[in-house]
């Protein structure tokens, strides 16, 4: 059964008279004669009844007719569709997100952006925290991740800088710097770092980012609370971005750096290019309108 049987069907019903239907259809009588049979063939019954006053719809006919309708309309609807998603228009994009992106504020923005420019498109979001993000991408189960980038990044990555987020430094208010009023790099040498990740070696990996420090000595763990519970118990510091501040955690006291320390907060996501909505997306979510601070700086991370 061929597409433009339908069509034609659909035509000759609405017509009732050979002649007509295909002049409308800008084909000759004999040609709309001979795709009717092949239609009930395909069919397996009488669709038309056909007599010397013209043409009449069986009883199959009538039913098949509201089906062919309903059908068409489908392959409409498939081919608009179709062209939709291939202009990157209509779609679905999953964008993997840190805390730091929440509270910065930038998550809530992109998406304000999304649905202002693209309102069709289904946003999928994921909380990635910063030892997944690697792996979400190049694994395909996230098309972007809003995070700070690491030094642990092993695949080639695409890069965006949106903005810079001041670094401070947690310590008990118990801690013998907690009364400098400003702290230097020199002062934390010593220290141990407690950092939210999933291993130790991650956990160097964000001291190292955020402030340029090797420290001698890091603990990790994969929860913020209990990161500020040992800060709180004098096991050790803590640096993280001004954000992520729980200014009414007991005992727990911040500390801006002499050194202008920060962490960029980034669009994260891979190099390959060849989908018209990512690309699309990828504009929108870099545009200057969103970011806090600075413009958007494309590197590549290897």
């Amino acid at each position: 059964m061929e597409l433009r049987h339908l069509k034609s069907f659909v035509v000759l019903a609405e017509e009732l008279h050979f002649g007509r239907a295909a002049k409308r259809l800008h084909i000759v009588q004999s040609a709309l004669s001979k795709q009717m049979l092949l239609l009930e063939e395909s069919v397996g019954c009488r669709l038309l009844n056909r007599n010397r006053r013209g043409v009449t719809l069986s009883e199959a006919g009538k039913v098949f007719l509201e089906e062919a309708n309903q059908a068409l309309e489908h392959v409409e609807r498939a081919i608009e569709t179709a062209w939709r998603v291939s202009k990157g228009l209509l779609g679905r994009v999953r964008i993997g997100y840190s805390a730091i992106a929440v509270h910065s504020g930038i998550l809530t923005s992109a998406l304000t952006r999304i649905e202002h420019a693209m309102p069709e498109v289904e946003v999928l979001l994921q909380q990635i925290e910063p030892w997944e993000q690697n792996e979400r991408l190049m694994t395909d189960k996230v098309d972007f991740v809003f995070a700070p980038v690491l030094d642990n990044y092993q695949q080639t990555l695409r890069v965006h800088h949106l903005t810079k987020l001041p670094v401070v430094v947690g310590m008990s208010v118990h801690h013998v710097l907690a009364s400098k009023p400003i702290i230097e790099l020199e002062d934390l040498k010593e220290e141990v770092f407690i950092e939210f990740a999933n291993s130790d070696g991650e956990a160097l990996d964000v001291v190292k980012s955020l402030i340029g420090l090797h420290p001698q000595t890091v603990i990790a763990k994969s929860d913020p609370i209990a990161v500020l519970a040992l800060v709180q118990a004098q096991r050790g510091i803590c640096v993280l971005p001004t954000v992520l501040q729980l200014p009414n955690f007991p005992q727990v006291t911040y500390k801006p750096l002499t050194t202008n320390c920060a962490v960029l907060l980034s669009l994260i996501s891979r190099r390959d290019g060849n989908d018209p909505l990512l690309n699309k997306l990828k504009e929108i979510l870099i545009a200057p309108t969103i970011l806090a601070q600075d413009h958007p700086r494309s590197v590549l991370i290897k």
